[in-house]
């Protein structure tokens, strides 16, 4: 149950987000922030920072290896797991994946990209999710993220990955 005192919450977020990235005019690069208000206590803050809801056309669940390049079936989940997650047409003509250099969080190394499947409402999802916790409380103020969407045929997608992975390498991939 909510645990909401008020209608309007002390919470931020903010968006950037801007279509291109380098050579990429198909990776859409978003930037997240959320700010965490000074006057609440808490021990562990889930952020979903990035969400993309399709069409139950894009049926294939796929999961993008960033040490070989390439793409491997996955389970529509439901579930989480540390590498990017791809989601493609049967025909692999449009599809839509998702990458964060600030994966995995820390102490969350297996979990992060989420796949799921809503059969009911005809939609499936990717998510791009980061934890922090802190028994003493996690501290006040903004944690940002940055993640990047290709778009494009399956084979888009996956040459995007493989470079802006590659790009990011040293700094953060598990």
């Amino acid at each position: 149950m909510a645990l909401n005192e008020k209608i309007l919450s002390d919470h931020l977020i903010t968006k950037r987000v801007r279509i291109g990235y380098k050579k990429f005019d198909n990776v859409i690069e978003y930037k997240a922030t959320f700010t965490v208000p000074k006057n609440e206590q808490h021990t562990y803050a889930q952020f979903e920072a990035l969400t993309g809801y399709m069409p139950e056309e894009f049926e294939n669940f796929w999961t993008f290896h960033p040490a070989t390049g390439k793409l491997e079936s996955l389970s529509d989940g439901p579930g989480e797991q540390k590498s990017p997650v791809v989601l493609s047409t049967k025909d692999g003509q449009y599809a839509m994946g998702i990458f964060s250099p600030n994966q995995p969080s820390p102490g969350y190394k297996h979990a992060g990209y989420g796949r799921f499947r809503f059969k009911a409402a005809k939609v499936v999802k990717w998510n791009c999710a980061f934890r922090v916790r802190n028994k003493q409380g996690i501290e006040p103020g903004e944690y940002s993220f940055r993640m990047f969407v290709p778009v494009g045929t399956l084979e888009d997608v996956r040459q995007a990955l493989v470079s802006i992975t590659k790009e990011f390498r040293n700094e953060s991939l598990p």
